[in-house]
C-alpha cells in the first residue's frame, strides 16, 4: 500500500487532508457538531431531492424522502456525468460515500444518506465524451462520442445511437440488464450515468441528484449570491491570498470574479458572466456578458428567455450545501484543494462548510501479476510509490534534484505572491511539468534498477501502460465498468473499500 501524502498534487503536499481523521473519535465529535448546527428543518431541495430518486430503488426513495423532512444529514460526492461511468475514481466516490454514511449511522446514531451529485450543468464535453479502457498488455484504447459544440452543458445532450453502440460493445450485459440501459425512458445521454450508479447502488439507497432537479429553489440561492457580490469576491480573494502565502498553488483559478453562468437547457449553451464593482460603491457594481458593453445591476436581466444561472465548480459545493445538508463531502484530491478556495464565500452565505473527507483511493492488479514480480524480487507497491528506492546510490541523485526543484519552486512562489495576478496561472503550470519530470526520472531509474534485475523492459512498459496508464494513476483513466465483468467483482469492491477511515491506498485483485 502507498502513503496517504501521495494522494495530494505536489503543490498541495505541505497541507495534510488526513490529519482530521487519525482519531475515530474526534471525528465523530466533529459530525455530530456539524449535525446539531445544520438543524432538522426542510431544506429547500426537498422536492428536487423526491424527484430525483425516482430512477432509483425503494431504498434510494426511502433515504431521499428521510432527507427532505430534515431528518437526516448528507453525505455528498459528484462528478460529471462521464462516459460509461467514468474512471475508477468515479466508483470510488460513491463507494466512500456509502461507506461514510454507514460509518456515521454506526458511530454517531445519526441518519445519513449517500448522495451523488451530477454535474450535468457542467460544459466540458472534450472529458465529459471520453472513456479510457486499458489492458494488463498495456494498450489504451480511447472511446468518445461526437459533438456539435464542446462548449454546451452535458444535460442538453440527447441520447444517441453511437452511445447504444459503446453500451453494447462495451458494458458487461450483467451492468447493462442492472442498469436498465437497453430499456425505455433514454432520452438524455447523461441518464446513462445517472442509472449506472443508481441501479448499481440501488440496495444501498444512493441518491443521484441533478442541477435540473432544483432550478426553482437554486434561483432563491443566486439572488442571495448576487445580492452581495462585494463580500463574495473579498472572501475569495481572501481565502486565494491565504494559499498562496503557504505556498500552495490553486487548483481552480478563477477566470471572472465570481464563477457563474448564463445556461440555455435546450440548446445547452452556457456563457460566463461578469462582475465588475463601482469604484469606492461597496456592492454596487454591474454585471456583464463576454464582449457585451451593456451590462445590468441584476445577472437575472441578461437573462434570455428560458435560460437559468449556473454554478462554476467553486460555487457548486455552496449551491448543494445550500438545496440540504450535507455533514460530509467526499472529495478527490484536485476537489479538496479547490475547496480550501472557499470556505469564506461558504461563511458569506451563512452555510455550514461540510466536514471534506477524501476519497478512498486504489489500483487493480491483473491475474499473475503479483507471482512475476516476486519472482523478481519485487513488489506491486515499488511500482507506484515514490519512495521506493530500489537499491544504492540513485536515491542520492533523486534526492539532490529534488533539493533544487524545492529550492526553484521557492523562488517562483516568492515571485507569485508579489504578483498574484501575473503569476499565479504560471505557477501551476510550473508545478505540475516539475511533477512530470520527477515522474519520468523516476520511471527511467526504476527501469535501470529491473535491467540489472533482469527484468524486461517490455514487461515494465506494460505494467506501467496498466497500472499508470497515460503516466496517471489507473483510477483516473481506467474506465470503472470494464472492471466489473460480474457482480461479484462488484461485492468484492464493496468490501474492500468499505473502511472509510483506512485511507491507504488499496492494491486489490480479483479471484476469478
Amino acid at each position: 500500500m502507498t502513503s496517504p501524502a501521495e494522494w495530494l498534487p505536489l503543490s498541495a503536499r505541505r497541507l495534510d487532508p488526513f490529519a482530521l481523521f487519525a482519531d475515530a473519535r474526534d471525528v465523530a465529535r466533529r459530525v455530530k457538531g456539524l449535525a446539531g448546527r445544520l438543524g432538522k428543518g426542510v431544506p429547500p431541495g426537498a422536492t428536487g431531492l423526491v424527484e430525483a430518486a425516482r430512477e432509483g430503488g425503494d431504498a434510494a426513495r426511502a433515504n431521499a424522502a428521510l432527507l427532505a423532512s430534515g431528518q437526516a444529514v448528507a453525505v455528498i460526492t459528484g462528478q460529471q456525468p462521464l462516459l460509461l461511468g467514468g474512471p475508477g475514481y468515479v466508483l470510488y466516490k460513491a463507494l466512500t460515500a456509502v461507506a461514510v454514511a454507514r460509518w456515521i449511522k454506526k458511530r454517531c446514531r445519526i441518519a445519513a444518506v449517500p448522495v451523488f451529485w451530477s454535474a450535468s450543468e457542467d460544459h466540458d464535453l472534450a472529458e465529459i465524451l471520453r472513456a479510457y479502457r486499458c489492458s494488463p498488455a498495456g494498450t489504451i484504447q480511447r472511446l468518445g462520442l461526437p459533438a456539435r459544440s464542446l462548449r454546451m452543458a452535458a444535460e442538453s445532450l440527447p441520447w444517441s445511437a453511437d452511445l447504444d453502440k459503446l453500451i453494447g460493445h462495451h458494458l458487461p450485459a450483467w451492468l447493462r440488464e442492472r442498469a436498465g440501459l437497453g430499456g425505455e425512458g433514454r432520452e438524455r445521454y447523461a441518464d446513462h450515468f445517472t442509472r449506472l450508479l443508481a441501479r448499481l447502488f440501488a440496495e444501498d439507497g444512493l441518491v443521484v441528484v441533478e442541477p435540473r432537479h432544483f432550478v426553482e429553489p437554486a434561483g432563491d440561492f443566486f439572488h442571495q449570491l448576487t445580492a452581495r457580490p462585494g463580500a463574495i469576491v473579498a472572501a475569495f480573494d481572501h481565502d486565494e491570498h491565504k494559499l498562496l502565502e503557504q505556498g500552495v498553488s490553486l487548483q481552480a483559478p478563477r477566470r471572472s470574479r465570481i464563477p457563474i453562468f448564463a445556461l440555455d437547457p435546450v440548446s445547452g449553451r452556457r456563457v460566463p458572466l461578469h462582475w465588475s464593482p463601482d469604484e469606492g460603491k461597496g456592492e454596487s457594481g454591474r454585471w456583464h456578458l463576454p464582449d457585451e458593453a451593456l451590462g445590468a445591476a441584476n445577472p437575472r436581466d441578461l437573462l434570455r428567455p428560458g435560460e437559468r444561472l449556473s454554478p462554476g465548480a467553486l460555487l457548486r459545493p455552496a449551491l448543494a450545501q445550500f438545496l440540504f445538508p450535507a455533514a460530509v463531502s467526499v472529495l478527490g484530491p484536485g476537489e479538496w484543494l479547490y475547496h480550501q478556495q472557499t470556505p469564506g464565500v461558504f461563511a458569506a452565505l451563512g452555510l455550514e462548510m461540510p466536514l471534506i473527507w477524501p476519497r478512498l483511493s486504489g489500483t487493480h492488479l491483473p491475474a499473475g501479476l503479483r507471482a512475476r514480480l516476486e519472482a523478481a524480487q519485487l513488489r506491486p507497491e515499488d511500482m507506484l510509490s515514490s519512495s521506493w528506492k530500489p537499491g544504492a546510490g540513485w536515491g542520492q541523485e533523486l534526492e539532490s534534484a529534488l533539493s533544487r526543484v524545492e529550492a526553484a519552486l521557492a523562488h517562483l512562489r516568492k515571485a507569485a505572491h508579489r504578483r498574484f495576478l501575473a503569476h499565479k496561472g504560471a505557477l501551476l503550470q510550473f508545478e505540475r511539468r516539475l511533477q512530470s519530470d520527477m515522474d519520468r526520472l523516476r520511471r527511467k531509474l526504476i527501469k535501470e534498477e529491473l535491467a540489472r534485475r533482469g527484468v524486461p523492459a517490455g514487461f515494465l512498459d506494460a505494467l506501467r501502460g496498466y497500472l499508470a496508464p497515460l503516466g496517471r494513476p489507473q483510477e483516473r483513466v481506467h474506465g470503472f465498468a470494464f472492471l466489473l465483468e460480474s457482480p461479484e467483482r462488484f461485492a468484492a469492491l464493496r468490501e474492500i473499500f468499505s473502511d472509510p477511515l483506512d485511507f491507504t491506498h488499496r492494491l486489490y485483485e480479483f479471484g476469478d
